[in-house]
């Protein structure tokens, strides 16, 4: 396998646009032991206690002003208008660093924190 290095990729017609590539990603389980399901460019992910999670990544960027979205969802994948009061969550990241981003789940319903069975996230730029 061969390894492509550039510092800069754009589009081809003219006047085309930088692109830019997702830098970090992640996807884990945080109900019961947290497991980390796949990930590109993250070392670990810390639990924190009940929703809340800490992404770190194994490169750091150069900036913290790289753009993070963070999603969660619960065990029934499928259908989500079936999922138990446990399983309806929304996310949220904290205040992020060069090295790593807070990420939380809260619960729907309540607003009270609670660990997701799955939380995903990505990282995109470092300019």
């Amino acid at each position: 396998m061969s390894t492509l290095k550039v510092n800069n990729i754009e589009e081809a017609t003219s006047g085309g646009g930088k692109i830019f590539l997702c830098r970090a990603w992640c996807n884990w389980k945080g109900t019961g032991t947290l497991t980390v399901r796949g990930d590109g460019n993250v070392s670990s992910v810390t639990d924190m206690g009940v929703g809340r999670y800490r992404v770190n990544y194994s490169n750091n960027f150069s900036s913290s002003s790289t753009y993070t979205a963070v999603s969660t969802a619960g065990a029934n994948l499928s259908d989500y208008p079936s999922q138990s009061d446990s399983d309806d969550h929304n996310s949220f990241q904290g205040n992020k660093t060069t090295s790593n981003v807070p990420v939380f789940s809260v619960d729907h319903d309540d607003g009270v924190q609670d660990d997701a069975f799955n939380m995903d996230l990505i990282c995109v730029g470092d300019e």
